[in-house]
């Protein structure tokens, strides 16, 4: 097990090399949602760099600070990984996280209380486009419980009904 103290340093992009071996693709779209992840939160998540300045993890990161013209990023120095382990945390630096799952309930209170909120970001740079997130807002209110408010007991559905059809009620100046 690797311990140690690590430390995170600026580097200019441009000196940093994406790897050959990097089996994982970034295409147009996955690159445009990460250059907003960084225009809106900021360089949060450092690039792996082996002793080289050969990027272990965070190539398609790399590339959206190229394009965005970044002249720093933070790195993270792994030294002391054999060739096999390199790989093998390039890979798994991928992988694991895209074996995580989402709690479906929570994720959708989450976009309820962002929805509610002014912010100065649009939404999409989550990841999630905004249809996938109309869709889970709008299956968390489809089978939400009705408001009591709204519920007519079944002692006053006995009773006649007070106003019908063609009724006129006045409320102040109202009709």
């Amino acid at each position: 097990m690797q311990t140690g103290n690590f430390q995170i340093q600026y580097k200019d992009p441009c000196g940093l090399r994406l790897d050959p071996n990097n089996a994982r693709s970034h295409g147009a779209a996955q690159l445009a949602q990460i250059e907003a992840s960084i225009k809106t939160f900021g360089f949060v998540n450092p690039i792996l760099i082996d002793e080289q300045n050969v990027v272990i993890a965070g190539n398609g990161r790399l590339m959206a600070a190229q394009k965005l013209g970044l002249e720093l990023v933070p790195t993270l120095r792994l030294s002391g990984l054999s060739d096999a382990k390199i790989r093998a945390l390039a890979i798994a630096d991928n992988k694991i996280a895209a074996n995580a799952s989402w709690d479906i309930e929570l994720l959708t209170t989450t976009f309820e209380v962002l929805s509610g909120l002014d912010i100065d970001f649009d939404l999409e740079v989550t990841g999630f486009e905004t249809v996938e997130i109309d869709l889970l807002l709008h299956d968390a209110a489809s089978t939400k419980a009705p408001d009591p408010a709204d519920v007519v007991s079944d002692a006053l559905r006995k009773e006649p009904p007070v106003s019908r059809l063609g009724d006129n009620w006045a409320l102040g100046r109202h009709r």
